[in-house]
């Protein structure tokens, strides 16, 4: 009786979850490509088309590392419009509403988790950077998966997980 409650809920956490990161998914595809390129989206189009060892010595505006273009330039096999490069923002940002939850309960708990990742899915400024060409919510992700690999190893002083965090 106990083991079939602890697993309805778990089941009820997770089937939240699987709605929450839906939903994000559909907000953060929604009209994706309805709106031509900006003057920064016009820069990842270009460093895109570069091959990988242009993108490395070009060392595209200085700011940004060469990974993110990169992975748009393999992007470009699926072709070079709008909603193409603009599609590896969306999924990052979407698993990162997957790492919000997971945050939320390292912090403290499952609610905490579900709502961080509630806040982040219907964030309307998370959508708008989910929605363009520009590595900000990959930058999101991966800072998020570096933080909780550093609570884990904090609380666990596990060297493999200190490793991850690394």
């Amino acid at each position: 009786s106990s083991d079939l409650k602890s697993k309805i809920i778990r089941n009820k956490y997770l089937i939240i979850l699987i709605l929450l990161t839906i939903t994000g998914l559909l907000l953060r595809l929604w009209h994706i490509g309805a709106v031509s390129f900006w003057l920064d989206e016009t820069l990842t189009n270009k460093y895109s088309h570069l091959s990988f060892p242009d993108i490395w010595s070009t060392g595209t505006d200085g700011v940004n590392p060469p990974t993110f273009y990169w992975i748009e330039h393999l992007m470009l096999y699926f072709g070079s419009g709008e909603a193409v490069l603009r599609l590896v923002p969306a999924l990052t940002g979407t698993a990162t509403i997957l790492a919000f939850y997971q945050l939320g309960r390292e912090f403290h708990n499952r609610e905490t988790g579900l709502v961080a990742a509630a806040l982040l899915a219907i964030s309307s400024f998370h959508i708008y950077y989910s929605q363009e060409a520009r590595p900000y919510t990959v930058f999101l992700f991966f800072f998020s998966l570096a933080l909780i690999f550093y609570l884990r190893a904090c609380r666990t002083n596990s060297g493999s997980t200190w490793i991850l965090f690394g």
